[in-house]
């Protein structure tokens, strides 16, 4: 049986993808006219631009374009088609905020709003389940064959490698230390955006009621449940335990319809790093 596409959700995903691209592409105006070297495809491009005048959204595109290509049979056709979408808008929009004027000529000021704008849009691509692309997908290749090395040690080598790049073509240590200073913010907005933006959690459920609640879990809220038989401690009673993975926004309404199934309940709501499957695609 084929599973039924759901419109709404790959609207949202292109939307999200769409957007998150134009916020990394303004890296055109904060970063490429100071020639802050980042990791990834977009500190080559800057330096490719700076250096020999290269347009930095076709080298963005071309970059990723041969990698995607390079790696279509190991990470699949869905992951390489998708990757070029979303390498090809924010390939656009790098080319076309190239036409605007600096935002300022405060260096420093381009290194934070400028990181802190273009890890959001990062983050918003990555919550959204599609990818631009980029050095990660290289970390990934270089995994498959050396499977013993963690990817973010991959990762951050490359970003390294990229970096003194631009310190051997510019020869400016302080462009160097902002392009550290740059990566640094725009590793740690891409992951608070994408756990606001993935925030879930853990509901445990302790009822002698657990055939209501399950009732309501599934009819109104329609999240699996798992039921487990458990026995308290100290008082020996036997309840059944109630253990279901549920949005942020839909948690004060399934504890209060648990407490009107049952006012002596024993709920624990637990915080989720990361929860995959049904429902939980990453962001949805």
């Amino acid at each position: 049986m084929k599973k039924k596409v759901n419109v709404k959700d790959i609207m949202k995903k292109y939307i999200m993808t769409i957007i998150g691209c134009a916020l990394v592409g303004t890296e055109s105006v904060f970063l490429i006219p100071h020639k802050i070297v980042t990791g990834g495809f977009a500190g080559i491009a800057n330096i490719l631009y700076n250096a020999l005048n290269i347009p930095p959204g076709i080298s963005v595109f071309v970059l990723n374009f041969l990698v995607l290509a390079i790696s279509f049979k190991a990470l699949g056709k869905k992951f390489v088609l998708d990757s070029i979408i979303g390498a090809g808008l924010l390939s656009g929009f790098i080319q076309l905020f190239m036409l605007l004027p600096p935002i300022t000529e405060n260096i420093l000021l381009s290194t934070i709003f400028g990181c802190i704008i273009s890890g959001a849009g990062a983050g918003l691509v990555l919550a959204a389940g599609a990818t631009t692309g980029g050095t990660d997908i290289v970390a990934r290749l270089i995994q498959i064959k050396a499977s013993h090395w963690p990817i973010g040690k991959i990762m951050l080598s490359i970003s390294v490698m990229i970096i003194l790049s631009g310190l051997i073509v510019f020869k400016t240590v302080d462009l160097a230390l902002y392009g550290f200073l740059a990566t640094i913010i725009y590793a740690m907005v891409i992951d608070m955006v994408f756990k606001t933006l993935n925030n879930n959690n853990l509901l445990f459920i302790i009822t002698s009621e657990q055939e209501k609640i399950v009732s309501v879990i599934t009819s109104v809220f329609k999240r699996g449940v798992t039921v487990l038989d458990v026995k308290g401690g100290y008082s020996g009673e036997e309840k059944g335990m109630i253990m279901l993975a549920i949005k942020r926004k839909e948690i004060q309404g399934c504890h209060n319809a648990v407490l009107q199934c049952d006012p002596d309940a024993f709920v624990i709501i637990s915080r989720s790093e990361e929860v995959h499957g049904n429902g939980f695609k990453v962001y949805k």
